[in-house]
């Protein structure tokens, strides 16, 4: 009996030890797993990874101009390209630029008590549309109380000043391998020290602003862009009286002055120039997207009426066709 219990607990130790060895296999094939797990979810999160910053690379690299073929950069040495944040309380003083000239420059020039600089390219249709009220405004506020600078992204064009009547001597450009922070275009409000006062992207807003800062008084402004709009747009050589029509497409007010306006007798006395309220795409009419001459002449009906006679002016708003007639007779 003795040798026979013997027999029974070496099975039974053969047993658990079997059993232990069990549980071993067990654990390491868990282990196995959860490591393999792992391995799979650190694999899969470089690829990610890998495939997210190619992606932001070859952003950058299109951005710089380098053409991107099948993720490859097409030419070596692409420049990396650092923005520079201009913002309210920053100075112009500091920021590098290059004239039309090419020459280096330390800092931007602002030497007004109130100066306007545009961040703009030659390639953005927003930058375009908005140059005709650039040189608008240049000759409404004029430039004895207010400079002006145009900074380009890229090169400054060579026909500006044949286009839009903007010198060359205004307009800088940016380094290659620099580039303002900001969407194009932008207009910043500077003062005499190069302080940055005010910014945005609408140029709109900037007008408006410059008006509530009363740079210049708004009789002054009135003056100066009847001078500016007489010698842009009317005759010299006539000696008839002088009509700024504000009009407005699509107005029925307009649209019954219009018998009145294009009178014969009405187009024997005056020399008539349209200014429409909103953008317009017909080849030679005028128009104020922007709403230079809409805020300067404090416009709030149309039909409104600038008519110069000699050294005189008499605006015109909202009035009955009946008092239009008369005033046009005088």
């Amino acid at each position: 009996m003795k040798k026979q219990d013997n027999g029974d607990e070496k099975s039974a130790e053969i047993v658990k030890k079997g059993n232990d060895v069990g549980v071993t296999n067990n654990n390491w094939k868990t282990v196995t797993i959860l490591l393999a797990c792992a391995l799979a979810i650190s694999v899969g999160f470089h690829i990610w990874e890998f495939v997210r910053y190619s992606k932001v690379q070859n952003t950058q690299t299109a951005r710089d101009g380098v053409v991107v073929q099948g993720g490859h950069a097409a030419q070596e040495g692409a420049l990396l390209i650092e923005s520079i944040y201009l913002e309210n309380g920053d100075n112009v003083h500091e920021l590098p630029v290059i004239n039309a000239d090419g020459v280096n420059l330390s800092g931007l020039t602002a030497e007004k008590d109130m100066n306007l600089v545009v961040y703009l390219s030659d390639s953005c249709a927003g930058c375009i549309n908005s140059m005709g009220t650039l040189r608008d405004m240049m000759g409404v506020f004029g430039e004895d109380e207010m400079g002006y600078a145009y900074i380009y992204s890229n090169s400054v064009p060579r026909n500006l000043e044949e286009k839009y009547g903007i010198s060359r001597e205004l307009c800088y450009c940016l380094d290659e391998n620099l580039m303002l922070a900001t969407s194009l275009p932008t207009f910043y409000l500077v003062d005499g020290d190069g302080i940055v006062v005010f910014s945005t992207d609408k140029l709109e807003l900037i007008i408006q602003k410059l008006l509530a800062m009363e740079i210049l008084p708004q009789e002054t402004l009135i003056k100066q862009a009847d001078a500016y709009l007489t010698e842009r747009y009317f005759s010299r050589e006539s000696d008839r009286h002088k009509m700024i029509y504000f009009a407005m497409k699509g107005c029925g007010d307009c649209e019954a002055a219009d018998e009145l306006i294009n009178a014969e007798a009405t187009g024997e006395r005056y020399e008539i120039v349209r200014i429409y309220r909103d953008k317009t795409e017909v080849d030679g009419e005028i128009d104020d997207e922007h709403g230079l001459f809409r805020q300067v002449y404090g416009i709030v009906w149309y039909p409104s009426f600038e008519i110069l006679r000699g050294t005189e002016r008499e605006f015109v708003g909202e009035v009955s066709l009946e008092e239009l007639e008369r005033i046009l007779l005088k």
